[in-house]
């Protein structure tokens, strides 16, 4: 006990020379396996939390796609900040009856959700979900990307097959998010 409470107290000395503010003791313990600190222009720490900034409708009207893109939000089990991001941005006012969920994966890069009577609905990487049709939209998926992440929904008619991608999925929309 003694050695931990010297050790915390001599790393608050060490960040203090270096204009460091601790405020829990806890943290330092934290601290030492961080690689990558991100600071705002001020030089505070930044909150993790992404923002839609820019939705690109393709081949849609707005409307729909901002239904399309709530219920797939509101359907989809998964808590990462893309979807809490897309969820804080469109609200769901009713509720599509959902078929078959699959879990967004850091292998595959997308998820998806099929809705009865309304398809198929798949948001991941661009170059992963239009597959072969994403040469139509490489200029617009490498413009956003050079400041934000890219994402693309995409609709199909027909269903998942096991947990691949379902055929003949079409862009609906390109989202760019901070």
């Amino acid at each position: 006990m003694l050695l931990t409470s010297t050790v915390l107290a001599v790393s608050v000395v060490r960040l203090s020379k270096k204009n460091v503010l601790v405020q829990e003791l806890y943290c330092i313990e934290t601290l030492a396996r961080v690689d990558t600190l991100c600071l705002d222009k001020t030089g505070t720490l930044t909150e993790g939390k992404m923002e839609v900034c820019q939705i690109v409708p393709q081949n849609v009207t707005e409307e729909i796609m901002a239904e399309a893109l709530a219920q797939f939000a509101w359907g989809v089990n998964d808590k990462n900040t893309t979807i809490e991001a897309i969820r804080e941005k469109y609200k769901v006012n009713e509720k599509w009856k959902i078929a078959k969920t699959i879990p967004f994966s850091s292998q595959k890069k997308w998820s998806g959700i099929s809705f009865e009577n309304k398809g198929s609905y798949v948001l991941g990487a661009p170059e992963i979900v239009l597959q072969e049709e994403f040469e139509k939209y490489k200029t617009n998926v490498e413009e956003y990307a050079k400041e934000n992440r890219v994402l693309v929904l995409a609709k199909s008619q027909n269903d998942f097959e096991e947990k691949n991608l379902p055929q003949k999925l079409e862009a609906l929309r390109i989202c760019s998010i901070m």
